[in-house]
């Protein structure tokens, strides 16, 4: 795999995730349990289909360890809280939605350092803080 991959897809994701709240934001007329369970079949099927065309067999991939944790993880990350999630923009809007979701590096951040002991350099606190606060600002302007 490409270094650059990572990085190419951490800078585009959170900007099809703006994109993508605002297109379902609304079209979406069904439940919020509905657009998840559509969300996770449509996202296992390409998760699935790359993870096999990258490796040489699904069994290096696919081990008891990883597919349980796989499991756990779509139970805590994609069944609860992304569904809570999609409750909370059907409920508030896509606008106020990016605004809470602007806290998520300053939780990140926290976890980081609590759980793992990583530590964050000063600069990178510094750009957690103004990219937080142009959301805001740009948020507060619209909301005007």
């Amino acid at each position: 795999m490409s270094e650059s991959l990572p990085l190419i897809a951490g800078i585009f994701a959170p900007a099809l995730c703006t994109i993508g709240l605002f297109v379902w934001a609304d079209k979406w007329k069904h439940s919020a349990l509905a657009l998840n369970a559509f969300k996770g079949l449509f996202a296992s099927f390409f998760h699935g289909a790359i993870a096999l065309a990258t490796t040489r067999s699904a069994s290096s991939v696919y081990t008891g360890t990883a597919v349980g944790f796989m499991v756990l993880s779509s139970l805590l990350g994609v069944v609860l809280a992304d569904t809570w999630w999609l409750v909370a923009l059907a409920r508030l809007g896509a606008r106020r939605m990016i605004a809470i979701d602007a806290i998520k590096p300053f939780l990140a951040v926290a976890f980081g350092a609590a759980l793992l002991g990583d530590k964050v350099p000063p600069l990178g606190l510094i750009g957690v803080v103004v990219t937080a606060a142009g959301i805001f600002l740009v948020n507060y302007e619209q909301g005007e």
